[in-house]
């Protein structure tokens, strides 16, 4: 029970204060492709590799999402402003004139993307107003770009820390597939 002096509004604004990265979550009901922008993606284990996001209960890809078997996890570039902006939006169109490729149990894994994940739905747990979903990572590709971000109700990208001089660079940002 929620107390009645709890501010939501300053609890969204201190939530702002934790950047994130910027997805494209999507899956597929029967022959129609659907997805939606999260930024509420996180790790959850290397073994087995599990992944989750969590789903707004109001939202219009509630039921869809909430039944699936299978969905993609894309990470987007920093270029990819318009495309978080497009599946931000409700209504039809959203992978109009997109280029993407089938992915595991049919998700659409976006072209351009940073990262993706494609998952199958291991479990799901009741978040409130939200429902949280755990994923099977199936398989994954990274690829070379800089990811899109949203910190304090904007989108950002990420700079070296002036105390990181010296660090290695990270590992081979090429494609790799967690099923080889």
């Amino acid at each position: 029970m929620q107390d009645r002096d709890f501010d939501a509004g300053r609890f969204r604004r201190a939530l702002g204060e934790y950047g994130t990265g910027v997805t494209v979550i999507t899956t597929r009901a029967g022959e129609q492709p659907f997805g939606m922008t999260s930024n509420s993606f996180a790790s959850v284990s290397l073994d087995p590799p599990l992944v989750l996001w969590s789903i707004r209960r109001e939202s219009t890809c509630f039921d869809v999402f909430a039944g699936c078997t299978h969905f993609a996890v894309n990470v987007l570039s920093a270029g990819q402003i318009a495309l978080s902006r497009r599946f931000a939006q409700t209504g039809p169109g959203r992978f109009r004139d997109l280029t993407w490729r089938d992915g595991a149990g049919g998700a659409p894994v976006l072209e351009g993307v940073v990262a993706s994940f494609q998952c199958r739905t291991h479990c799901t747990y009741d978040g409130g107003d939200h429902l949280i979903l755990v994923g099977e990572v199936l398989g994954c590709d990274r690829h070379a770009g800089q990811p899109l971000l949203y910190s304090r109700g904007r989108y950002a990208v990420a700079v070296e820390h002036p105390d990181t001089g010296g660090l290695e660079p990270p590992d081979d940002p090429r494609g790799t597939a967690a099923s080889e």
